[in-house]
């Protein structure tokens, strides 16, 4: 039932995309967090989405919303610039931030274009355990998810210890 629920979630999101698209003609910058398990939505997941948002304050935006659903938190913003510099600025946040692994932060163009890190010259992200190519572990099923929700925990307190 879980998975159905988060399947719906998703799809509620990418709809809001296409109608954000759509509406506005624009590129958006979509904000979700990489937070495997059935479960998105605990103390965990709001203060990595929490400081998501604080990552990105001083970005210009013409139209923002947000929301949670079963697939997790999740905010979107119009962007009236230049896709590929919004898409540097997500990336730059993504790598600097220390919580910055754990955001997913996604520029689509208009009409439905994901600006992809390839695009930047940028290699796919690293694996949170073990540094190799997190899209060739999340496939090949290295890690449980136990393993991976552990290590983000000692992540987001690691982070909390040191404000």
């Amino acid at each position: 039932m879980m998975y159905e629920q988060i399947l719906d979630g998703r799809e509620e999101r990418y709809n809001l995309e296409l109608k954000l698209l759509e509406y506005f003609k624009k590129p958006i910058m979509v904000i979700t967090i990489n937070y495997p398990g059935e479960s998105k939505l605990d103390e965990i997941s709001d203060i990595i989405f929490r400081e998501a948002i604080r990552a990105i304050k001083g970005f210009k935006f013409i139209y923002i919303t947000s929301g949670k659903n079963f697939a997790g938190h999740y905010f979107m913003g119009v962007i009236s610039g230049d896709p590929i510099e919004a898409k540097k600025f997500a990336v730059g946040i993504e790598e600097k931030h220390p919580l910055g692994r754990l955001f997913d932060i996604d520029v689509i163009d208009y009409p439905f274009k994901k600006i992809e890190r390839r695009q930047l010259g940028l290699k796919g992200r690293k694996c949170i355990l073990c540094g190799g190519n997190s899209r060739e572990c999340i496939l090949e099923g290295r890690h449980t998810t136990g393993e991976v929700l552990r290590k983000i925990r000692s992540m987001v307190e690691a982070y909390l210890n040191g404000l």
